[in-house]
């Protein structure tokens, strides 16, 4: 499994490591929206380089969806 993700203490985010995908948060929150259709706020905004933030404020069918696309992305970045 390429990502991880540090567990929110109480927020609706996360943050997904996505080191071992590529250092570029930006770049990979940019193909993630435009191949995917997954809005995610890259790390850098953060001091988090290598990581974006991930909010699950939504309905749980739309959370599962989300991730799965994000999962298929990662694998194929």
């Amino acid at each position: 499994n390429k990502l991880s993700v540090v567990k929110p203490n109480g927020a609706f985010y996360l943050f997904i490591n996505i080191k071992n995908v590529t250092n570029d948060s930006m770049e990979f929150a940019k193909k993630l929206l435009n191949k995917k259709g997954v809005a995610v706020v890259p790390g850098l905004g953060f001091g988090s380089e290598g990581y974006v933030r991930f909010s699950f404020a939504t309905d749980e069918e739309s959370i599962k969806e989300g991730i799965k696309r994000i999962k298929e992305f990662s694998e194929n970045y």
